[in-house]
């Protein structure tokens, strides 16, 4: 049976380009998402999906199965045949499934080895923990912007959704000159610091712009899969 549910997916393509997107549902091994990314039926993507309330992350790989017509001005809608799936990740995948057909609320069944402290037995009921934003200030001269993050989590899937693409939403209140420097602060302790500018103000907040400086890219590509390790110099 097909059920509907909202979950963010980091997407990797065979051309080694990486987008975002969001699953709009699921049907047995069977999903629908939108992207930006280019996709073509007999595809292999990997994917990492957010699985809130279930324990994090998953990576898998997926085939395209069906897409839209490609389009640089609306997202594509594609449906991927999910694949390498361990039988961990599925009980995972499944138990987030159960949680958005009870909308959000807890549900009895969690998978085998999966509690708050990751390492004690595994509660009778879990609820959907939102992923918190990162920490922004700004310098009193207006120049410089610190962002940090304190989750390893969180900043995985900011990297997914926005750091991996030049940009980064933000809510704190903008520099007054549009060229800044912007410091992030990763979960690790170390720091990157780079140009960026001023980008889509509106009244939800803005966005900043970059280019990353490649090493600085493949390092922090590096530690957004694996948390813990030393990811920009």
């Amino acid at each position: 049976m097909r059920t509907k549910l909202k979950a963010s997916v980091g997407i990797k393509t065979p051309v080694g380009g990486l987008d975002s997107g969001v699953i709009r549902w699921i049907q047995g091994d069977a999903i629908m998402l939108s992207s930006s990314a280019y996709l073509e039926p007999g595809m292999f993507c990997e994917l990492k999906l957010e699985l809130s309330g279930a324990g994090g992350w998953i990576n898998t790989r997926g085939r395209v199965i069906k897409t839209s017509k490609f389009s640089k001005k609306k997202e594509t809608k594609a449906i991927l045949r999910l694949e390498q799936l361990s039988e961990r990740d599925q009980e995972r995948l499944d138990t987030f499934v159960a949680i958005q057909k009870n909308q959000g609320r807890p549900v009895r069944r969690f998978p085998r080895g999966i509690s708050i402290s990751g390492n004690r037995p595994a509660p009778s009921s879990c609820t959907a923990i939102p992923l918190r934003d990162p920490l922004s200030q700004l310098s009193q001269d207006g120049r410089q912007l610190t962002v940090s993050w304190h989750s390893s989590r969180t900043f995985g899937r900011d990297w997914a959704l926005h750091l991996a693409h030049g940009r980064l939403p933000l809510s704190c209140p903008a520099p007054e000159r549009r060229a800044f420097m912007l410091r992030l602060i990763l979960p690790d302790g170390t720091t990157a610091t780079f140009p960026a500018e001023v980008s889509d103000q509106n009244s939800a907040g803005w966005k900043a712009r970059f280019l990353l400086p490649m090493a600085i890219r493949a390092q922090m590509e590096a530690g957004a899969d694996a948390p813990g390790r030393r990811v920009a110099k």
